[in-house]
């Protein structure tokens, strides 16, 4: 067993760190946030978002009739080329293996915000919009179990409250999951998996010939059950990085933090790590039944590639392996650091209800 210097860790990825700062989202100091309250029950309000210099608030009545089934919303959508990811009824079959109407996440919404989450903010949420005709692919820290949870519900929020409930989406969950009776079923229909896509150039495919407009994954994967001496864990898998990175999609990374109650972390004493692993400290262990979570934040940041496609048609299968995995150190680095700022944002918020 070694001990861990928090740090001396610090400092040692401060290089990945600084080179993946270039490619933050350039919002300056400002930030957008969706702030959603479950209500038990109730029809949860339009985000207010904030621009840095003035909040548009919305009246409840107006609220609660902006978001009732059937209504169009009134906001403005952030993505004029959205409707590129809206198939015609007679071409798509929403919710049975290729992805599915966003709309058809309510169920799963209205779950999350009656019974898990009393208020969720999703900050810089308008990077996971799809713009300039390029689909999204959202690179998300798991977290410990199903820490990820209220994270997709208010994805599903913000594309409701813009209007682009239309637009084709669905989330990679690991395979896994799928051992479940009756889950993969539910995933297809109410979360838009695409149980059809079995392969990376199947993505590549599907990205590129925009037959879908929002897509993501945790590639931490089953790292999810260890603990580790950072909050993002290794990336198990890099698919869905390298699909797209060869379909130029736009790659938002999201780091999220509040549903931590859910698990337990049982880890060695004195912050010691078990050698060659990684930093492996310990488990995470889920806690059911779930507690109600007073609060739940999700941050995004725009990632920029460093390898294109006309890169990797030059390069071996092996050089393109080694530049996916440069990335995903990237990206790892990145998400620790954004997880330290929404660490801080609740540690304030904390303070304020105090």
């Amino acid at each position: 067993m070694k001990a861990t210097d928090p740090a001396r860790k610090r400092a040692a990825s401060a290089p990945a760190a600084k080179a993946s700062r270039s490619y933050r989202a350039s919002a300056g100091a400002e930030q957008t946030a969706t702030r959603t309250k479950g209500t038990n029950g109730k029809v949860p309000p339009p985000s207010v978002y904030d621009s840095g210099k003035a909040r548009a608030a919305v009246s409840p009545k107006k609220a609660a009739a902006a978001s009732r089934p059937g209504k169009k919303t009134q906001a403005k959508s952030m993505a004029s080329d959205a409707p590129e990811f809206m198939a015609p009824p007679e071409s798509f079959s929403s919710g049975e293996g290729l992805g599915m109407n966003m709309r058809q996440m309510r169920p799963y919404m209205d779950w999350v915000f009656d019974n898990l989450i009393d208020e969720g903010e999703l900050i810089n949420g308008e990077l996971l919009l799809p713009r300039n005709g390029k689909p999204v692919v959202a690179i998300t820290s798991h977290g410990p179990g199903i820490a990820w949870v209220p994270l997709v519900a208010l994805v599903g929020r913000l594309y409701e409250e813009k209007g682009l409930g239309e637009t084709i989406g669905g989330m990679f969950p690991h395979p896994a999951v799928f051992w479940v009776p009756g889950l993969r079923a539910y995933y297809e229909k109410h979360l838009g998996t695409p149980t059809m896509i079995q392969s990376v150039d199947d993505m590549v495919d599907l990205l590129k010939k925009g037959r879908i407009g929002i897509t993501g994954t945790a590639p931490e994967g089953a790292n999810c059950l260890i603990s580790f001496d950072e909050y993002v864990g290794p990336f198990r898998s890099m698919g869905m990085i390298s699909a797209a990175i060869r379909a130029e999609a736009d790659i938002t990374m999201v780091a999220h933090q509040g549903a931590e109650p859910w698990s337990i972390r049982l880890n060695l004493p004195f912050g010691w790590t078990v050698p060659l692993t990684r930093g492996v400290r310990g488990v995470n262990i889920a806690l059911p039944p779930y507690k109600r979570l007073s609060h739940y934040v999700a941050l995004c940041r725009k990632f920029t590639p460093m390898a294109t496609p006309a890169d990797l048609a030059l390069m071996s299968k092996r050089e393109q392996r080694f530049v996916f995995g440069l990335e995903a150190e990237r990206m790892r680095a990145e998400m620790n650091l954004m997880t330290d700022e929404v660490k801080d944002i609740m540690a304030q918020k904390k303070r304020v209800r105090r």
